[in-house]
Order: C-alpha cells, then sequence, then structure tokens
C-alpha cells in the first residue's frame, strides 16, 4: 500500500511539474503569436509604403481584409423588386399602346 500511495505521490508530482512547463510553453507561444502578428503587420505597412514610394498611378490606401461572413443574394427582395418592376413596365406598355392606337370614330360623333 505504501508503494502505491509513493507511486501516486510521485505522479502527482510529475502531473504538477507538467503543468507548470505547459503553462511555460503556452505563455511563450502566446508571446512568439503576438511576436509574429506585429511583424506581418509591420511587413504589410512597409509594402505599402513601398508601392507608395514608388512613381506608379495606383496607390494603395489601405490593404484588404478578408470578409469571413457568407455572402448570399437576399432572394426575398430581388423578388419583390422584379413584381414591381414587372408591374410598373406592364403598365407603362399599357400607357404607350393606348397612345399609339388611333382614335376611335365614335368619340368623335
Amino acid at each position: 500500500m505504501a508503494q502505491v500511495e509513493s507511486r501516486i505521490n510521485l505522479l502527482k508530482e510529475r502531473v504538477a511539474k507538467a503543468q507548470v512547463e505547459e503553462e511555460r510553453v503556452r505563455q511563450a507561444l502566446e508571446l512568439s503569436r503576438n511576436a509574429y502578428v506585429a511583424l506581418v503587420q509591420k511587413r504589410t505597412d512597409l509594402q505599402i509604403e513601398l508601392a507608395s514610394s514608388q512613381n506608379s498611378l495606383a496607390q494603395v490606401i489601405a490593404p484588404a481584409y478578408p470578409i469571413y461572413e457568407k455572402v448570399a443574394p437576399k432572394r426575398a427582395l430581388l423578388l419583390a423588386l422584379a413584381v414591381f418592376l414587372g408591374l410598373v413596365l406592364g403598365v407603362m406598355a399599357a400607357f404607350v399602346a393606348e397612345a399609339l392606337r388611333p382614335p376611335r370614330a365614335e368619340a368623335a360623333g
């Protein structure tokens, strides 16, 4: 029983050391990640500055950023717009057809 308890205590110590080491590695990873992001931003800024310093017709005002949201057509809005436009064009066609039709003889008499 004493051997099992000593083995458990030894394993507890190893787990505690591993947790401390894990936290140290996690902090080092976070520092490295922050340094990487800063370097990427600095590189982008330098590329923009280099492009703007050259005698070119186009200038980069701000870098493009990717959009992570889904982009989809608004089907209900498109359907409503199509129905409205169809009605307007139909009414306009009726007015044009009425205007181009010759006058009736009954209206004159």
